[in-house]
């Protein structure tokens, strides 16, 4: 989530510095990001009991490859089409997570569990202001940090949790 913060403030940067966009090219993408979350959304219903939601989960972190590709390659048709897929697999991730703890979590502990899981993710403010910090270092630069984080993040979901349907 906080990764999330740093792209939704970020994003505008990278549209207006490095695409030489405005208002429009930003919207293209953001409406591609939301397509690709709506058909996201069906996607992780149809693959959730097919792969197992914690391999859900893992390979939903492939949306760091499309967020490293679309920061990395400023060409904006090619932004816009890789926000589709990118839209896609970030609901795969919220989704898998959320199912993942109501699945495991005990039901005298999913309330606790739940409360963490949503403080955590009020992070997201965290993110916004730390954008505000390291955008020095150049948004392309964080940006695919943030890509490669995600990248990360499936590595170690592939890795830690057990294959279950």
């Amino acid at each position: 989530m906080v990764g999330e913060g740093v792209i939704n403030v970020l994003i505008i940067i990278f549209v207006k510095d490095v695409l030489g966009g405005g208002s429009p090219e930003f919207s293209w993408i953001i409406t591609a990001y939301g397509a690709g979350g709506i058909a996201g959304g069906f996607l992780a219903a149809w693959l959730g009991p097919i792969a197992g939601q914690s391999r859900l989960l893992a390979l939903s972190a492939a949306n760091g490859v499309f967020l490293l590709l679309m920061f990395n390659i400023p060409v904006l048709p090619l932004v816009v089409a890789l926000g589709v897929p990118a839209g896609a697999t970030v609901v795969g991730w919220f989704v898998g997570a959320q199912t993942l703890l109501q699945k495991w979590v005990p039901d005298s502990h999913r309330g606790r569990a739940f409360g963490a899981y949503e403080t955590t993710q009020a992070l997201l403010l965290v993110g916004m202001g730390l954008a505000a910090l390291v955008a020095p270092l150049g948004v392309v630069v964080v940006l695919s940090v943030v890509g490669a984080l995600y990248i990360l993040a499936g590595a170690v979901t592939w890795v830690v949790l057990p294959v279950q349907k």
